[in-house]
């Protein structure tokens, strides 16, 4: 029940609206993980997408991440599906745009570590909740932005049980977002700033 009044606070402007808007990013970073099982910080990439009515706050989101460092002769790896919501002021003449992400993630944790001529994997996933912020600057179509966020999802890796395989994540993302906020802001009728934002 809650859930579907959610989706609906996000479609239902959507579905009245003649403007919907979306996003699409990519990102780099790292992310931070238990020290259960690392405490160097894994390289981060992925892909994040938003999808919303022009005049709502809210935005569906849906990412997805990958992350690894090398481990004694093998490797450390994560990946990361996230969906949920996004939330945003609505377009102004400002070119700066503060968000907040909330939902849940699927995290899956592997390890390939070296024994000899041997090489021995370990892996298990988990869904947990997932909430971040960021912000983001637009040129046009064009964005660049800074996000944190953090993940919490438990399962039992190694010989360690219940571990969080969640972390903290940073990072900088390049991407664009359709309509222009220009578009947005003339459809409104509100006037945008001399440089064309």
């Amino acid at each position: 029940m809650v859930r579907s009044l959610a989706v609906a606070l996000v479609l239902a402007p959507l579905a009245a609206s003649a403007q919907p808007s979306i996003s699409f990013s990519g990102f780099g970073g790292e992310k931070r993980a238990s020290e259960d099982y690392d405490n160097e910080g894994l390289r981060a990439y992925g892909v994040e997408g938003t999808l919303g009515a022009s005049e709502s706050r809210f935005r569906l989101l849906l990412a997805w991440e990958r992350s690894w460092h090398a481990v004694d002769g093998g490797f450390l790896s994560s990946t990361e599906v996230a969906g949920g919501f996004r939330i945003q002021p609505k377009d102004s003449e400002i070119p700066v745009t503060p968000f907040l992400d909330v939902g849940i993630a699927n995290v899956r944790l592997k390890n390939a570590a070296r024994a000899g001529a041997v090489v021995v994997t370990d892996s298990d996933s988990a869904l947990g909740v997932m909430a971040g912020a960021g912000i983001r600057y637009g040129f046009g179509a064009a964005t660049v932005g800074a996000f944190v966020r953090y993940t919490s999802a438990h399962a039992d890796f190694g010989t360690n049980q219940n571990v969080d395989i969640g972390g903290f994540h940073a990072g900088l993302t390049l991407g664009f977002v359709w309509p222009p906020r220009a578009s947005v802001l003339d459809s409104r009728g509100d006037a945008p700033s001399e440089d064309g934002f």
